[in-house]
């Protein structure tokens, strides 16, 4: 009897022990894991310096010598608003002050022709209400992420398109290829 007083406490504690010995082992491997898996920034970090923007400001300073009536803000990226010649774009800068990209309003005309045809041919009876063009800085491996969606590592357009109440983007590749980008 008294080895059964004796053993139910010993079962017990082996019972408490190898759980969170696994535990830790496993905890152990998945850290080494961890350190072996290059890490990621997040999209967005805050600047909450004026140093982050004297940076960033620097760097547009050298990207964009001729810009005019720069305006600072930040929504996911660091962004300025300027005028570049007689074109007023925005540039956006990552969490390194580097270069993203760049967007300009531009002309339904200026899209690619095979990129018209299949916006009159794939949305009929829409208007077209605004063109963007972004512009990627393939120096940078930083992709811009417009509503969760990455944005392709090259040069888009941008349409927006409206029918009555509905209102939806679509994106233009440079060959003219149309996909739906989503709804507004």
């Amino acid at each position: 009897m008294k080895k059964i007083i004796i053993a139910i406490p010993v079962i017990l504690l082996g019972v408490l022990i190898t759980p969170a010995y696994a535990g830790a082992t496993a905890n152990n491997a998945s850290a080494s894991a961890i350190t072996k898996k290059k890490v990621h920034k997040p999209v967005r970090k805050e600047r909450n310096s004026n140093w982050d923007f004297y940076m960033a400001k620097q760097q547009f300073a050298i990207d964009f010598p001729n810009a005019t009536n720069a305006t600072w803000s930040q929504e996911r990226f660091a962004e300025v608003s300027f005028t570049n010649g007689n074109t007023v774009e925005k540039a956006y800068y990552d969490d390194d002050n580097n270069l993203i990209g760049t967007t300009t309003n531009v002309a339904y005309s200026t899209l690619p022709a095979k990129g018209q045809s299949a916006i009159e041919k794939d949305f009929p009876g829409y208007t077209t209400s605004k063109v963007i063009l972004y512009k990627d800085n393939e120096d940078n491996d930083v992709d811009m992420f417009l509503d969760l969606m990455p944005s392709s590592n090259q040069d888009t357009y941008f349409a927006e398109l409206n029918k009555g109440d509905k209102n939806i983007a679509v994106r233009i590749d440079l060959d003219g290829q149309v996909t739906f980008f989503r709804d507004l």
